[in-house]
Parts: C-alpha cells; sequence; structure tokens
C-alpha cells in the first residue's frame, strides 16, 4: 500500500532529515547510512526486478543548491552504502510537484553518476543484493 504524503514526512519514514523542506531533493543519514533520492514517478523505466530511474544531462533541472546536494548525496552513497539509495516517488503537473511518498520495496544502486554533466542512473536491487 502507497501512503501519499508531504515530502518531507516521506524522508523521515526512512530516517532521513532534509537540509531544506524547499529545495531538498535528497538527504542522508550518516549515522544510519542512508541516503533517500526523490525521483519523479512517471520517469521510473523498466519492467518489476528491473526497474531503473536515469537522468542524461542538466536539462530540467533547476540551477540551485537543491541539484548540488542531490549529486553530494548520490556521491556519499555511492562512497559509504555501494550506492544503495531510498526511492521517494514525486507526482507532478506540469514541473509542479504534487504529492511525495516513499517507495519502501523499491531499493535502488547508483549504477552511473557524472555529476558534471548532470547524469546518473540508478537501477533496482534486490534485496538479497543489498546485504553482501
Amino acid at each position: 500500500m502507497v501512503v501519499r504524503t508531504s515530502r518531507t514526512a516521506a524522508f523521515a519514514f526512512y530516517g532521513v532529515p532534509l537540509v531544506n523542506r524547499n529545495w531538498s531533493l535528497s538527504g542522508r543519514s550518516e549515522a544510519r547510512r542512508v541516503v533517500a533520492v526523490s525521483i519523479w514517478r512517471d520517469e521510473i523505466r523498466g519492467t518489476g526486478g528491473r526497474l531503473f530511474y536515469e537522468r542524461t544531462s542538466w536539462e530540467g533541472w533547476h540551477d540551485g543548491p537543491g541539484r548540488r546536494e542531490f549529486f553530494q548525496n548520490l556521491r556519499w552513497a555511492w562512497d559509504n552504502t555501494v550506492g544503495i539509495v531510498r526511492v521517494v516517488a514525486s507526482t507532478r503537473k506540469g514541473d509542479v510537484r504534487i504529492e511525495s511518498f516513499p517507495l519502501p520495496n523499491l531499493v535502488m544502486r547508483v549504477a552511473h553518476l557524472d555529476a558534471t554533466a548532470g547524469a546518473f542512473r540508478l537501477e533496482q536491487v534486490v534485496s538479497e543484493a543489498i546485504a553482501a
């Protein structure tokens, strides 16, 4: 069951605080070794067990602290959690976020990261792979 909630509450579900509730698109709890990222629900691709989310450039990103923090948190996940991130899915109308909700059954791994180009790829992992 998907519980729709505020973005702040969706991140709190994972025990991850937001630096700023207005512009943070990701967050991390270093103590818990958890990174959570907000991604557009309609841009998640693939089929069950092989889902992925990909951005290939800065196109469509608003320049600002939110996107810098997002890539810093992806880098931290890459360096400290073998790239594992938790997902907060957001729905939208145009570019306006309508609602956000945690997807606790969807765990992803950073498979590609290029902060210079604004590119990254997240790929779904199964729970057995997380324990390894």
